[in-house]
């Protein structure tokens, strides 16, 4: 929808967003702070579950509340490499691109959500933001992703996500196409541990459309090697690397499993 409220909690003392920082001054303690200016999104996405909304098993509604993320115009503050994995729906997870809105390059903004009543937004009109049903369900994969994320034992952090991260990093610097590449071929990166909190061993899986070229299989295998030694050293083995068709993977074996980000590291339980 267009025009969406935007309002959030802070105290101006203690500022972390740019927003806020510009806010402090103007008020004493803690306050509501509604947005105003290039802060005040043009659009809105509703993240909240349709049947949450509907309530269509409900004969009065129980649940009044529907949760808004903004949707903000980024060309100007996103470098081309970003807004090129952003069209493909990758790069980072809290940002999602809304390909049918015209003027810009419209991109949801899952760090914050903010709660209207519902009689608010049955009157408001409703904008397609994607072209087909596909896509659409890419706002709630995308919300389920950031919301199922477990914290991860600090000695897999340490020996696998960790290194990952920043090894992925230092390839964007001074691989670019290859970096690209292992974004394009490779879906997800899913793991088994035999405990989230005390592993004693780990499997990882890469999920691919298809099997991997040998340069991308490549450089996997090599910072798998130096995993390997990581883990061992922090008392935990690391089954052999794997790389898995979507055709191949059993829907046990994927539900068994869990995505491990690899654009950050997730807290350490």
């Amino acid at each position: 929808m267009a025009d969406p409220p935007f309002f959030y909690f802070a105290d101006p003392d203690a500022p972390i967003w740019s927003r806020t920082r510009a806010y402090a001054g103007r008020g004493e303690g803690a306050e509501i702070i509604e947005g105003a200016g290039a802060s005040k999104p043009k659009y809105g996405i509703v993240t909240s579950q349709t049947c949450d909304i509907a309530e269509e098993d409900a004969p009065r509604p129980k649940r009044p509340w529907v949760q808004i993320s903004p949707v903000y115009e980024l060309s100007s503050s996103l470098n081309a490499g970003q807004i090129g994995q952003l069209r493909k729906f990758q790069g980072n997870a809290y940002f999602l691109h809304v390909p049918l809105l015209s003027g810009g390059f419209w991109v949801a903004d899952f760090r914050i959500e903010f709660p209207v009543e519902k009689g608010w937004l049955a009157n408001q009109r409703p904008l397609n933001g994607f072209p087909d049903e596909d896509l659409q369900r890419k706002v709630g994969e995308r919300v389920a992703l950031l919301r199922s994320r477990p914290a991860f034992a600090g000695s897999f952090v340490t020996a696998v996500q960790e290194p990952l991260v920043q090894s992925l990093r230092e390839l964007k610097k001074q691989n670019r196409p290859l970096h690209s590449a292992i974004l394009d071929n490779v879906s997800e990166v899913r793991v088994a541990l035999d405990s989230y909190l005390a592993p004693k061993e780990a499997r990882l899986i890469l999920l691919v459309e298809e099997e991997l070229p040998a340069v991308v299989w490549d450089w996997w295998l090599n910072w798998w090697d130096d995993a390997i030694d990581a883990a061992s050293n922090l008392g935990f083995a690391l089954h052999p690397l794997e790389q898995k068709t979507t055709a191949a993977m059993s829907v046990k074996e994927y539900k068994e499993m869990v995505a491990v980000p690899t654009d950050r590291v997730s807290p350490a339980g």
